[in-house]
């Protein structure tokens, strides 16, 4: 919209909607997300950088694609370890 009055309410339409969405995937308590040591010292020197790396961390613990990648992954260990214990 080129008015800033309805540029305005459809802002507020869309901070709305997605905040029902908001809590629909619970962070995951069983994951620990880390920073590299390396990225560390680069992250604490900014105020916003310190910001940022706290939302993305908490962002990624909701990651409902990372969650199931590691449930995929923890499926295919076992199922390797299955199978090494039958072919021995």
């Amino acid at each position: 919209p080129l008015q800033l009055d309805s540029y305005r309410t459809l802002m507020e339409n869309r901070k709305t909607e997605a905040d029902k969405y908001k809590d629909l995937y619970p962070e995951n308590e069983q994951l620990t997300v880390m920073n590299p040591g390396a990225d560390l010292a680069y992250i604490q020197v900014d105020s916003s950088r310190i910001v940022r790396n706290e939302d993305f961390i908490k962002n990624i613990c909701k990651d409902m694609h990372l969650d199931e990648t590691l449930h995929i992954m923890e499926d295919l260990i076992r199922l390797e370890r299955s199978y090494v214990r039958t072919r021995k």
